[in-house]
């Protein structure tokens, strides 16, 4: 379901059609040899918390990275790689004082060879907040 979900978040659309996902962002991964790329959907109460990343090649192939289903009070933040080893790294953390965006909690997630999810800290936007659990997806 996960991979058929992300093929049509990442298959092209034919000229005029309505587009259900809109790009995110190209990044830098931690090879030198491919980017990531990734989108989320746009269509509410269906796919609009949704992201799907894939690792792609200068000739155009590419494999799928990660997906995730996202609650809606868990903002994304990326930090780009450097084609050198330090991978592209994706986080959730929550706009909600005491909610969470652990996995499996906020963030429910799949992963392919390429990438890797774990459970992480944030520190609040504020600090009299406590810090709160986020999930931090790693694409090599």
């Amino acid at each position: 379901v996960a991979v058929g979900v992300a093929t049509a978040l990442l298959w092209p659309q034919p000229a005029g059609a309505q587009a259900d996902h809109v790009d995110l962002f190209w990044a830098l991964t931690a090879s030198s040899v491919h980017v990531g790329h990734c989108v989320q959907g746009t269509v509410p109460e269906f796919n609009a918390n949704y992201t799907v990343c894939r690792v792609v090649w200068p000739m155009g192939a590419f494999e799928y990275a990660m997906g995730a289903w996202v609650e809606p009070w868990c903002a994304l933040s990326v930090e780009p790689g450097d084609g050198a080893g330090v991978p592209l790294r994706l986080r959730w953390r929550s706009v909600v004082p005491g909610m969470s965006c652990a996995p499996g909690v906020g963030v429910y997630s799949w992963t392919t060879g390429w990438a890797q999810a774990t459970e992480g800290y944030t520190f609040p936007r504020d600090a009299a907040d406590p810090w709160s659990r986020s999930t931090v997806v790693e694409i090599r």
